[in-house]
């Protein structure tokens, strides 16, 4: 176990401080889990609904995280341009 945090870690929790001001813990857990799952690379929407689960805590924690800017997407959204999430 590393004595200090990678820089990922770091990269969570700075995120989580910044939302933690106005979000619920359920909605912190749905964000932490986002970013973890998207530090594997990109996924696209149902990709991360169907790996998290299709809840209200993924859909704000996605917009939330959208809105400081920890995470971006491409795609218009719908089916034939489904809206793909990266780590910004």
């Amino acid at each position: 176990m590393a004595l200090f945090p990678s820089d990922s870690e770091r990269e969570v929790a700075s995120v989580l401080l910044s939302l933690s001001h106005s979000q619920p813990i359920s909605e912190l857990r749905a964000a932490d889990a986002i970013l973890k799952l998207l530090s594997g690379g990109s996924f696209l929407d149902a990709e991360i609904r169907r790996e998290l689960g299709d809840n209200p805590y993924i859909n704000k924690a996605l917009r939330s995280l959208l809105n400081v800017g920890k995470v971006k997407r491409s795609g218009k959204g719908g089916r034939q341009d489904p809206y793909i999430y990266m780590m910004a």
